[in-house]
C-alpha cells in the first residue's frame, strides 16, 4: 500500500495523530529512496515505469550508437563495403574473383612444376637422393666418397699422431721416457711459492739468537714488551741483504722476572743476563721452528728493526 501526504487516520488502528504521523513520514521516505525517478525532465514518474526514460531500449529518446566508419571496396568502380576491417572487397567481388582464378587454374592447370606438384619429385642430382652419394667424382671412383677421408672403413687417421696407439708423443717422448723433470721442478716452485705465502709477518732477529731458535734450542724470545701477535711468522737476519731464513709459530707472550730468567737458562740460552736491560722484560713463547733450505729474498724497509709486514 502506497502512503502519501493525505492519510486517513482510521486506517491505522493504535497510536496517537503524533505518532501516526511520523509513523507515515517514514514509510513514505524509504519507499521514495528505494525507488530512482526517471532522468527525462520534467517527468516525476519512476524509472521501471516511464516508458519516455532516455535509458530504457525501447523509449522514444533511445540513444543511437555511433556507427564505426566502413570500409569501402577495393575493386575499381564498386560502391559496396567490405565486411570486415581486414577484408578488401564486398562479399560480391570477392566471390566474381574466386571464380575467375578457378577457372584459371581449371584452364592452364597451375604449375606443373612447382615443387611438390605431381610427378616432380624436386632435384634428382641432389646430394642424398636416390643412387647419388654426392659429386659425380664420387660417382666417379666408387660412389662412396673420400676412401681416405677421417673415420672412413679402414683408416684410422694418424697412426703417429699423439694418443694413438704405440706413440706416446714426439720421438723425443718416445726415446727418453716423455719428461721427467718440468712436472717435478713446477710441483718445487708451487710448494716454496706457497711456503712463501703462508705469512705476512716477518721478525727481524740477530746472531745468535736466529740460529738458536731455527736449530730448536732457543724457545723463548727475551724482548722489552708484549706482543700480540700468533700463529706462524717468517724469520730474517738483521743487516743479512733482505734474507727469509726460516720460520716458526708464536704461542704465547707475557712478563716475567730476571729471577724465573735464570731459573730457566735451558729456554731463552742467554749466558749473561746483565744485556737483559729491559725495565720489564717480556717472553715471546716460539715452538715448530724450521729452517728454509733456501732463504726467499724480500726488499727490507728502512728503518725497520723488529716487525716486517710482506
Amino acid at each position: 500500500m502506497r502512503v502519501g501526504w493525505n492519510f486517513r487516520l482510521d486506517s491505522f488502528m493504535t497510536g496517537s495523530s503524533s505518532a501516526l504521523e511520523t509513523k507515515a513520514m517514514k514509510s513514505m521516505k524509504t519507499e521514495s529512496k528505494s525507488r530512482k525517478k526517471c532522468s527525462t525532465r520534467p517527468c516525476r514518474n519512476y524509472a521501471l515505469s516511464c516508458s519516455s526514460s532516455g535509458r530504457t531500449a525501447n523509449g522514444k529518446n533511445a540513444m543511437k550508437r555511433k556507427s564505426k566508419p566502413r570500409k569501402k571496396c577495393a575493386t575499381p568502380r564498386c560502391d559496396g563495403y567490405a565486411p570486415s576491417a581486414r577484408a578488401k572487397f564486398c562479399h560480391a567481388c570477392f566471390v566474381k574473383r574466386a571464380a575467375s582464378a578457378s577457372m584459371k587454374r581449371k584452364s592452364y592447370g597451375g604449375n606443373i612444376n612447382a615443387k611438390g606438384a605431381e610427378g616432380n619429385s624436386g632435384n634428382s642430382s641432389a646430394k642424398g637422393a636416390y643412387a647419388n652419394s654426392g659429386s659425380a667424382k664420387r660417382k666417379t671412383y666408387g660412389g662412396g666418397g673420400n676412401s681416405k677421408a677421417k673415420g672412413a672403413y679402414g683408416n684410422s687417421g694418424n697412426s703417429s699422431a699423439k694418443g694413438a696407439y704405440d706413440n706416446s708423443g714426439s720421438a723425443k717422448r718416445k726415446t727418453y721416457g716423455g719428461n721427467t723433470t718440468i712436472g717435478k721442478s713446477k710441483k718445487r716452485a708451487g710448494k716454496r711459492s706457497g711456503l712463501r705465502r703462508s705469512t705476512k709477518a716477518l721478525l727481524v732477529m740477530k746472531q745468535p739468537w736466529l740460529d738458536l731458535i731455527l736449530s730448536g734450542e732457543k724457545t723463548w724470545e727475551i724482548r722489552g714488551t708484549q706482543t700480540t701477535q700468533r700463529g706462524k711468522i717468517h724469520l730474517s737476519l738483521s743487516g743479512g741483504g733482505g734474507r727469509i731464513m726460516g720460520q716458526c709459530r708464536v704461542i704465547n707472550s707475557w712478563a716475567i722476572n730476571k729471577a724465573t730468567l735464570a731459573k730457566n737458562f735451558s729456554k731463552h740460552r742467554i749466558d749473561d743476563l746483565s744485556i737483559v736491560n729491559y725495565a720489564r722484560p717480556h717472553v715471546w713463547e716460539l715452538s715448530q721452528a724450521r729452517r728454509y733450505k733456501q732463504p726467499f729474498l724480500y726488499s727490507h724497509p728502512r728503518g725497520a728493526t723488529q716487525w716486517v709486514k710482506l
